[in-house]
């Protein structure tokens, strides 16, 4: 059985295609944002989205380091992002900014909000732990393949 191996020019053709796709919704989401009352915020938090989704693509397609860098990268931002994403929304619906997960108790489970805070901690920590070693397995195999 032969396995084909794959190159980049195959995935030229893809790579123009996501970036045009994202590319018009990013400025659809732009035109629309005249409209008042309900368009305003929900810009706003797209607009968020969108930048945090075009980051990842720039880390992925053009950052020079191997897979496992590029992917403890991408790990620990959509952590973060996940983790503090209530807490970016509510600043942009209603102008507070607090931290959930220093409200975070892992030994009380009672209410919403130190539920949501428990879970986004939990988040937050896992990210990081895989994130560590994401990135600790492509210092090293960047190492051996330098030596």
């Amino acid at each position: 059985m032969k396995i084909r191996q794959e190159t980049p020019a195959d995935y030229a053709e893809v790579y123009e295609l996501v970036k045009i796709s994202f590319a018009t919704s990013t400025c659809l989401l732009w035109f629309f944002s005249k409209a008042a009352g309900y368009w305003r915020p929900a810009l706003l938090i797209s607009t968020v989205g969108a930048l945090i989704a075009w980051a990842l693509f720039a880390d992925i397609r053009y950052l020079k380091a191997n897979g496992f860098i590029r992917a403890g990268i991408c790990v620990i931002a959509v952590g973060a992002v996940t983790a503090f994403a209530n807490d970016i929304i509510s600043l942009i619906l209603d102008g507070t900014y607090h931290l959930s997960v220093f409200q975070a108790n892992l030994t009380l489970w009672s209410t919403n909000a130190l539920i949501n805070a428990n879970v986004c901690l939990i988040v937050l920590l896992s990210s990081f732990v895989i994130s560590v070693l994401l990135l600790l397995a492509g210092f090293l195999r960047r190492g051996k393949s330098a030596s």
